[in-house]
């Protein structure tokens, strides 16, 4: 995996108007679009996950949940009651 020296990941809103970018060009969902980003930029999930902040960071819980992938917050509510 590169270094994030390689990529301008300092400022978290530089990647998050590439993934918009992404996903707007190509049609993708969040998801989709979070993991070409770092296809494209080779990092893994560690090195992204703190960048990912934020409305972009709600698009992909939103979407995550509607997949099953996560629960919801209204499902944690339901459990914990």
């Amino acid at each position: 995996m590169k270094q994030l020296e390689n990529i301008d990941l300092r400022r978290a809103d530089s990647m998050v108007k590439e993934i918009e970018s992404i996903v707007t060009k190509y049609n993708m969902t969040y998801v989709e679009g979070l993991l070409h980003y770092m296809d494209l930029h080779s990092i893994d999930e560690e090195q992204v996950a703190q960048y990912v902040v934020g409305p972009l960071r709600a698009k992909i819980a939103k979407e995550a949940s509607d997949l099953h992938l996560i629960m919801g917050e209204d499902e944690v509510t339901e459990l914990e009651v």
